[in-house]
């Protein structure tokens, strides 16, 4: 297993919600207890995803161990499943007393502060071994920086252990209808100009002219014919207003976080991973810091040597500034989007999904939709109303647009997400103990690749790990889960995670998490998400990197 060795300030780790506390309501309206069994209780994280894929995960599980005894005079073992919208910090107390006893969740920004607080258990046994019937473990699925993150040492005793493991993947992006792009023509071709419309059969352009390589600078790839970078990105919004298509749409509720989650991909998308990792490993060199005059004139700066001292200059990167610059124009252009839906607090993500869906019908169509990996398991109940029209979820074809570039000279580098949700499986230590090996069995049962590959089929999305699907699986998938699954299995894709194993990270864990989408004006300090539009991106940058500065003497570094 691999060592991590940080040091006991795990416990001043930031916990966002900390001191929130909340208590679950089981679905006993759904199933009463059957005293005659043990019961397992477990929390999920009710929100994209659903909760159809754990309640299947509970039929097979209870069906398989109904014969063990877990407890004197009773036989079978009783998922009972509590499906809430609670993120963790608002768990503490559930965890702490193990009021429901395994957990999936997400925004776990407080598990280092819940493994120092002694509130988790030991799971290293069936993280490390080798899964029932398979030759991997549930390690062995894992990337090397989840587990340079989850395998912890917190108490510098030399052995790493896990207290929990990766559960889905949480990205938001631009998601865009490939039959409008085709019925409309709103591909791209070599000689510069667009793809006549309805040319195209079996996904292949059949008239004249060859579509462009898009932004990953290689003909014949998925990519194929979308925009390569900024500026042909947003010609094509122009021409589509010019054809009366409304290039976007998103929530109005909580759409600033969609934005900002989009944002933060965009940054990682110019920088790349290793880059982009630099705000959160704070040990190497920045190779892209900028500076901007008040004419927007943008100079390289010389590479600097980044440590936890100095990690504010990471302001300064140019992915910072190019994000702010691309998504200011996308909320501050009305012509690109209904600004009294994607304005208002009313609007929901259900109807922004909904509108996108039904635009096509109704002639009014809106090519892209800023929403997160999950939006079509979200979006279920309006594509079985579409269903009637011939227009339900295996009948569409949707795909996820990797960024346009910022600059020309970018093309051709790695489609880079960023994923800061922290989402993750773990187990409250409070369990009594005669059911700790009955809670682990279960949560390594969810983390078998037939059961991985359920949770796909289902929700069209991925748990955040290493598995593959057969052809039969595949073929339930929706175009979306098809497109989606071949960026997985390509690895065309590469995710930046908020994690790092660096002691100055873990101490100050919410400053380098939060502290990116963040900047300082008027005597406030706000979330560049809301303020997109209002600033310039070079003054958002320098009030960022002057905010920055002002805490960095409050910070917790180690010697």
């Amino acid at each position: 297993m691999k060592k991590k060795i940080t040091s006991v300030v795990l416990a001043l780790s930031v916990c966002s919600s900390l001191g929130s506390f909340a208590s679950c309501k089981f679905d006993d309206g759904i199933e009463q207890i059957d005293t005659s069994k043990t019961q397992l209780y477990v929390q999920n994280f009710d929100g994209g995803f659903g909760s159809d894929w754990l309640w299947s995960l509970k039929e097979k599980y209870e069906k398989a161990h109904a014969e063990d005894v877990y407890e004197k005079g009773k036989k079978g073992v009783q998922i009972m499943l509590s499906n809430a919208k609670i993120l963790a910090g608002d768990l503490e107390k559930n965890i702490m007393e193990a009021s429901e006893e395994v957990f999936f969740t997400q925004n776990f920004d407080c598990l280092f502060d819940y493994i120092a607080r002694d509130f988790l258990l030991d799971i290293s046994d069936i993280v490390t071994e080798k899964l029932p019937g398979e030759n991997r473990s549930i390690e062995d699925k894992m990337t090397e920086q989840q587990k340079d993150f989850l395998c912890v040492d917190y108490t510098n005793s030399g052995n790493g252990k896990y207290y929990a493991i990766p559960h889905y993947s949480v990205y938001t992006g631009i998601i865009y209808d490939i039959d409008l792009f085709e019925n409309e023509g709103l591909y791209l071709l070599d000689d510069g100009t667009y793809s006549v419309p309805g040319a195209f059969n079996d996904g292949k352009y059949m008239a004249s002219g060859r579509l462009s390589t898009g932004p990953d600078g290689k003909y014949e790839t998925y990519d194929d014919g979308l925009p390569a970078t900024y500026e042909e990105f947003f010609a094509l919004c122009d021409y589509m207003v010019n054809k009366s298509i409304t290039p976007f749409n998103w929530l109005g509720k909580g759409g600033d976080w969609y934005l900002s989650d989009v944002r933060l991909s965009m940054y990682a998308d110019y920088e790349g991973i290793e880059q982009m990792s630099l705000n959160y490993n704070l040990n190497g060199t920045a190779k892209n810091l900028i500076s901007v005059d008040e004419n927007n004139n943008i100079t390289k700066l010389p590479n600097t040597n980044i440590t936890p001292q100095n990690a504010y200059e990471l302001s300064m990167q140019a992915g910072q500034y190019y994000s702010i610059d691309f998504m200011s124009k996308i909320k501050t252009n009305t012509s690109y989007h209904n600004a009294n839906k994607t304005g208002s607090m009313t609007y929901t993500h259900l109807q922004a999904q909904s509108d996108f869906l039904y635009s096509s019908y109704k002639k009014a169509p809106i090519a892209m939709l800023i929403d997160g990996a999950w939006w079509e398991n979200e979006a279920t109940d309006t594509f079985k109303a579409m269903e009637q029209f011939s227009l339900g979820k295996m009948d569409r074809r949707f795909g996820l647009m990797p960024f346009p570039k910022a600059t020309q000279d970018k093309v051709g580098e790695r489609f880079t997400v960023y994923d800061g949700k922290m989402a993750y499986g773990v187990i409250a230590k409070a369990t009594p103990s005669y059911k700790h090996e009955l809670a682990k069995d279960f949560l390594q049962f969810c983390y078998t690749d037939e059961n991985l590959a359920e949770f796909s089929e289902m929700t069209n999305s991925f748990r955040d790990l290493d598995y593959t699907l057969t052809d039969a699986q595949i073929s339930k998938l929706s175009s979306f889960g098809k497109s989606m699954y071949d960026i997985k299995v390509s690895k065309t894709m590469d995710i930046v995670y908020p994690l790092s194993d660096n002691v100055d990270f873990l101490s100050n864990m919410g400053t380098f998490t939060y502290g990116i989408d963040q900047t300082y004006t008027d005597g406030y300090v706000v979330n560049i998400s809301t303020y997109l539009g209002k600033m310039s991106p070079a003054d958002m940058i320098k009030a960022q990197k002057e905010y920055r500065i002002s805490i960095w003497d409050n910070l917790n570094f180690s010697k």
